[in-house]
């Protein structure tokens, strides 16, 4: 480990259209004692021609290539090879504000805090959404009130302390919701979190990306991630309400998803059912609770 330092780690694919406005924000950074770790999860298009790029450029990046895993399995090649007593997450479709590195730096060090979390825009073709809370420090369990304007369980957009991810890994088997069970864990190994006000990246919300192209079965992942994460707050005594409401939601989606590309009889349809039936009382808004009784009605009179 090297004092200082900030590990960036970028995962990578098939992303060649945006992929140089991320590097090239990240080269623009005005603190300059980073490393980059660029990790090529297999893509087809010429994505590893502009790494290469920036590796010639500049020595700070790194260029790995491995077969097609996912992002979990980059991000976890990446944090394999970091060396940053400092660990940030930049996604390949989106880019940092230019005093990104430079302010999370300086409010990890001045509160001592074991994550630092900033707030962000989310873009796209038509508008620029601000994503924006008061600054304040936070103990894990008011990290983790899902129903706390702080609650976002992305990886990216925020400053990890080496010391506190230690060996936690992402997991390979979770295609969705896997940041969130990451985020989770990495709360829960810390002491103090921190949010501050200043919007410091920008979240492309790219239709065409990975995470609107992935086969309908792998949305049953998701149950697991938050059935893991509710596991997560019974263990460490957090307030359930939250991750029960989440865990009920997901159930809704995963069900809605699958019945909208005509799977109607599976193993994930069987474990929302599950679901739903166990904690249906926690689903407070009503506009879910419309969407439960219309999915039960279609699965009524498909087993007609």
């Amino acid at each position: 480990m090297r004092e200082n330092l900030v590990s960036i780690i970028v995962p990578i694919y098939n992303c060649s259209s945006v992929l140089d406005r991320c590097l090239r924000s990240i080269s623009a950074q005005s603190y300059q004692d980073y490393e980059v770790i660029l990790i090529d999860d297999g893509s087809t298009d010429e994505s590893g021609t502009i790494c290469k790029r920036y590796v010639l450029a500049d020595e700070r990046f790194r260029y790995v290539r491995t077969e097609n895993q996912g992002v979990s399995a980059a991000r976890n090649r990446g944090l394999d090879m970091s060396a940053g007593e400092y660990i940030t997450f930049v996604d390949s479709d989106d880019w940092l504000e230019e005093d990104f590195l430079m302010i999370m730096q300086e409010r990890i060090q001045k509160s001592m805090a074991d994550i630092v979390c900033c707030c962000f825009k989310k873009c796209s073709f038509e508008d620029v959404e601000e994503f924006k809370v008061k600054s304040a420090l936070l103990r894990p369990g008011e990290a983790l009130d899902g129903f706390s304007s702080y609650y976002y369980t992305s990886v990216w957009a925020k400053l990890y302390r080496r010391t506190t991810l230690h060996d936690l890994r992402f997991a390979v088997d979770i295609a969705y919701s896997e940041d969130t069970l990451f985020y989770t864990e990495a709360v829960l190994k810390s002491k103090k979190i921190e949010w501050i006000s200043d919007c410091l990246y920008n979240y492309y919300d790219n239709q065409s990306g990975a995470m609107h192209d992935k086969s309908p079965y792998l949305y049953g992942t998701d149950l697991i991630a938050r059935e893991r994460i509710l596991d997560l707050y019974k263990e460490n005594s957090i307030d359930l309400k939250s991750a029960i409401y989440r865990l009920v939601i997901s159930a809704l989606d995963v069900k809605y998803v699958l019945f909208k590309n005509h799977i109607f009889d599976s193993s994930d349809i069987r474990n929302a059912n599950f679901i739903l039936k166990r904690y249906i009382c926690y689903l407070r808004d009503f506009k879910y609770r419309i969407k439960y009784y219309a999915l039960f009605i279609v699965e009524w009179f498909i087993k007609l």
